[in-house]
């Protein structure tokens, strides 16, 4: 079996240091492939291992997924200012400008609003960005 398929297989039963394993040796071998990064990156963040995440995701930035993620486990790991950065930068492309902006929305709103005792800081707003309360105009051709 290829380190690949031992790493999917890995990763489907949750064995997060076996998955992480393999797919470093499938990496040895095929440094490009970008997907395969973006999913070493997925198993690090599920074995806690976020610094290591956060460089996976980070070599996967040739790819908008890269990016995204990168920027989710920013936002989780309150690395605020790298998870916008990310946010913003896949706004201007068509297939990721919706999640971009709620994430980038909701990140900026959790740092502006005050904290309400007892609540988690801007539960409300994030509640009503999940529940799709937040409009996106959609772009028409002229």
């Amino acid at each position: 079996m290829l380190a690949l398929d031992l790493a999917r297989a890995a990763f489907e039963a949750r064995i997060w240091p076996d998955a992480v394993g393999f797919y470093r040796e499938h990496l040895l071998r095929h440094p490009g492939d970008l997907h395969a990064t973006i999913m070493l990156g997925h198993a690090l963040r599920e074995a806690g291992a976020i610094q290591d995440a956060i460089l996976a995701y980070a070599s996967a930035r040739g790819l908008p997924d890269g990016v995204l993620q990168l920027g989710h486990v920013a936002k989780n790991n309150g690395k605020i200012m790298l998870g916008l950065q990310c946010f913003e930068a896949l706004l201007g492309q068509p297939d990721w400008a919706e999640e971009a902006l709620r994430e980038y929305t909701a990140l900026s709103l959790y740092h502006m609003l005050p904290e309400a005792p007892g609540e988690r800081r801007a539960g409300p707003a994030l509640a009503a960005l999940d529940s799709g309360a937040l409009i996106i105009p959609q772009r028409h051709e002229q």
